[in-house]
């Protein structure tokens, strides 16, 4: 009969491919609880699983384009958004609603100023006709 601590395997017993028995008794003491050497035929525990992917970063300038369209700016959050748009085609980044949210509202704000702009033409040249 062999010591306990001996690394030497009984006889006939048949080390699994891949397992060698520990160096030292210390070596063999399992950190945070029993783990089972691999056994033939399966892989070791967790093998083959990667963490979960990391979500893509978010582009800067989509996120800009959305606070703009939102503060009612008009021009700047059009071409803010289309360079972003751009930007996250290439690169593969996140962020693409926040963009044509930001576009969509800048290209609205622009419908809206035109329309002021036209409104204040017309009304100037009522006023200028009827009390000019």
């Amino acid at each position: 009969m062999s010591d306990s601590t001996d690394p030497t395997p009984q006889p006939g017993y048949t080390p699994q491919p891949g397992y060698a028995p520990p160096a030292s008794p210390a070596a063999a003491a399992p950190q945070g609880g029993y783990q089972t050497p691999p056994q033939a035929g399966y892989p070791a525990p967790y093998a083959g699983y990667a963490a979960a992917p990391a979500a893509p970063k978010t582009n800067v300038l989509a996120i800009v384009t959305f606070v703009l369209g939102l503060l009612g700016f008009a021009i700047v959050p059009v071409i803010l958004g289309h360079i972003s748009l751009s930007q996250i085609k290439r690169t593969g980044e996140g962020g693409k609603v926040f963009a044509i949210i930001g576009l969509v509202l800048g290209y609205l704000m622009c419908a809206v100023y035109l329309l002021l702009l036209i409104l204040l033409i017309v009304g100037s040249m009522f006023y200028a006709s009827y009390y000019g």
